[in-house]
């Protein structure tokens, strides 16, 4: 199992968007405090709600992402809805190996449980840019 987080970090009008890619040993869909261990390499895009591709990156070591300088970079503003953050779920991602999605909104907490949900061969987040 993994799960795939979302976070916002920092303030308006520069902000950050990403969080973790990681494994969810017990399957229940929350990070738990011992589930630390991320999964390296996995590539995650930031998309447009029609699908454009606007950037994309790799997960590091401890299987963390962002998109950062959002505003700047990508044009974006704050509070705005519209955009999704993907992961191919396919043989094309080697480093998902045999993990298979966790429960999305398991737990209530966006802040803890998973947000991705399976759309065809994609994992998404739909997102909404912070105040």
């Amino acid at each position: 199992m993994f799960l795939f987080l979302l976070k916002f970090q920092g303030f308006a009008p520069q902000f950050t968007l990403g969080n973790r890619i990681f494994i969810d040993s017990n399957g229940n869909g929350i990070q738990d405090s011992g589930e630390t261990g991320g999964v390296s390499g996995v590539a995650v895009t930031l998309r447009t709600s029609s699908g454009t591709v606007l950037a994309s990156t790799t997960t590091n070591s401890n299987g963390l992402y962002s998109f950062a300088s959002m505003t700047n970079t990508y044009m974006l503003s704050p509070n705005t809805a519209g955009f999704l953050i993907t992961v191919e779920y396919d043989d094309s991602q080697l480093a998902l190996g045999a993990y298979v999605p966790t429960t999305a909104n398991a737990g209530g907490n966006d802040a803890v449980d998973s947000d991705a949900t399976r759309v065809g061969a994609r994992l998404q987040i739909p997102v909404t840019t912070p105040v």
